[in-house]
């Protein structure tokens, strides 16, 4: 094996675990998002703060998933 097939395969393994994080990090904010919008998470600020929050953290949940598919 050369040097430039093992950095090859490492950058392979690294990109694959960093796709895979964002992919769970994608869907923890989308489920964080949905729970503060369906009053799961209770949170003591006026509502349409929650609300606001909640619509963001789930945009941002799918903004992660659709840029991680796309690569």
């Amino acid at each position: 094996m050369s040097l430039d097939e093992i950095r090859e395969e490492r950058e392979n393994k690294v990109g694959n675990i960093v796709k895979y994080f964002g992919a769970i990090m994608g869907l923890f904010y989308l489920v964080l998002g949905a729970s503060i919008l369906f009053d799961k998470v209770p949170l003591i600020v006026s509502n349409w703060v929650k609300y606001t929050l909640g619509i963001a953290m789930f945009l941002y949940g799918i903004f992660r998933l659709i840029r991680i598919i796309k690569k």
